[in-house]
């Protein structure tokens, strides 16, 4: 049976053996039972503090750093290997025993003498270090996850490891070392949740936290008490100068704390039913501005945000129709943005109901493409109208030739799929320009304009240089 290191049950262990010894000193066997009773009473201690497959420190050794650091400026990384039971399955839990030495082993050869190595879980390692700011925590894990990303050998077959990162930096204000290490693994969990390489803990992607507590519990409220705005930014068609549509963002106008911006609050009411009421908010003022602007003569297509939760909420689309239909908005002139990564938390239910969005007549986008693990022939499926190009790989467009080489390709595999093409990021005239000669759809970002509320978008529908589309022209 295992013993639990974490409890008391390693101290009774190893009194059991001390009795052990009176009673074999009794027997007469003193010098070899004397021997081999400090052995293993040396073996207990040793896993006091240490994991039995790695010989690294575990977790109550980790907490004792963590404490001995209080003061420091320090960074928490940890690391779990997710894909430990397809492994297990495939090839035995012998294998997954060597990946996780195989993992280890790269860490300890990028591992200098301000980094520690720990394993703390017996599917998660953590490396502790001293570190500055988020920037430096950034640009480590991204090391990590680069050093992690090639297959492993196992009994001569590449076994590839999937891996998420968790962060978490530590000034000083965090006091109890249980947190800190509770915190990373919030951070590696959205990671997972999101299918990003690592994610950095702040406090808007921790439900538990005192703000984001009293934010969910006051968001109902705050919805019925018209405390939400919308803000519109343009989409602007490159080729014909014109804004074909917006998107619509929406924002907390908090009593207290002021303007409050959508990652303080959305990802943590994605993980909960408000999402679902919020949403709904969002697509009801929408469609009511929408309808005013349609009564002025102006044909704007305008994207709202769907999350994974509204896609699998029961009669959510029944709400999001009747909306519409209420407004005497035509489908088509709302389009549904969803994020290729959410699509493939379950990627045959995402195409059932995109399919069903578009049976209705909305158009449909693919947001932050290019950024998922979308298959190709998953590609091929998708019900969509559009895909947009996230804006880590535009914002740096003008002087990076490898990120050009990605768009470019990505433009091509697009175009060649039937999407219609929009880029994220456009902050310049020159990445305009690029963009526009390779064959890019459509432009969004603050080289046209910012998030505006309605009466802002309004007059730059009428006055800027890139005028709306008005009613019966295409």
């Amino acid at each position: 049976m295992p013993i639990d290191t974490t409890t008391g049950e390693m101290q009774e262990t190893i009194n059991w053996l001390y009795r052990l010894g009176f009673f074999l000193l009794i027997g007469g066997v003193a010098g070899a039972a004397t021997g081999l009773l400090h052995r293993q009473i040396r073996w207990q201690q040793w896993l006091l503090r240490h994991n039995p497959l790695t010989g690294l420190p575990n977790q109550a050794a980790l907490l004792e750093r963590l404490r001995a650091m209080q003061h420091q400026n320090s960074c928490l990384l940890v690391i779990e290997i997710d894909n430990i039971l397809e492994i297990s399955n495939t090839l035995g839990y012998r294998a997954v025993e060597d990946v996780i030495l195989a993992v280890v082993a790269r860490l300890r050869g990028m591992q200098t003498e301000d980094t520690e190595l720990f394993h703390y879980h017996p599917e998660r390692l953590a490396i502790l270090l001293s570190c500055e700011d988020d920037g430096a925590a950034r640009q480590y894990a991204h090391e990590v996850h680069e050093l992690l990303s090639d297959s492993v050998q196992v009994e001569d077959i590449p076994v590839y490891i999937d891996t998420y990162l968790g962060v978490i930096t530590n000034d000083g204000s965090i006091n109890r070392t249980e947190d800190i290490v509770k915190k990373a693994d919030i951070a590696m969990a959205r990671a997972q949740e999101l299918a990003q390489p690592f994610v950095v803990y702040d406090e808007s992607i921790d439900e538990t936290s005192t703000e984001m507590v009293s934010l969910l519990g006051s968001m109902l409220q705050a919805i019925n008490a018209g405390q939400f705005r919308l803000f519109y930014q343009p989409k602007v068609a490159l080729a014909e100068g014109r804004t074909t549509g917006v998107e619509a963002l929406v924002r907390w106008e908090h009593p207290e704390l002021g303007l409050v911006p959508p990652d303080r609050f959305l990802p943590a009411a994605e993980r909960t039913e408000l999402i679902n009421t919020l949403t709904l908010w969002v697509v009801e003022e929408g469609c009511r501005t929408l309808a005013e602007w349609i009564g002025r003569g102006w044909r704007p297509r305008m994207a709202v945000n769907l999350s994974v939760r509204n896609l699998a909420a029961p009669g959510f689309f029944q709400s999001l129709s009747s909306i519409v239909e209420n407004h005497g908005i035509p489908p088509e002139l709302l389009e549904i943005e969803v994020t290729e990564s959410g699509l493939m938390t379950d990627p045959e239910e995402a195409l059932r109901v995109l399919d069903r969005i578009r049976e209705r007549g909305h158009h449909i986008a693919i947001d932050d493409f290019g950024t998922g693990y979308s298959s190709l022939a998953y590609l091929t499926r998708l019900p969509a109208h559009a895909v947009k190009i996230d804006q880590a790989f535009i914002r740096n467009l003008g002087y990076n030739e490898k990120l050009r080489t990605i768009v470019e390709h990505t433009l091509a595999l697009a175009k060649g799929l039937g999407f219609e093409t929009v880029a994220e990021g456009v902050e310049s005239d020159e990445i305009a320009a690029r963009l526009k000669e390779m064959g890019c759809d459509i432009g969004q970002g603050y080289y046209f304009g910012k998030p505006m509320d309605a009466e802002a978008i309004a007059h730059f529908f009428a006055d800027s240089r890139w005028p709306v589309r008005r009613a019966g022209e295409d």
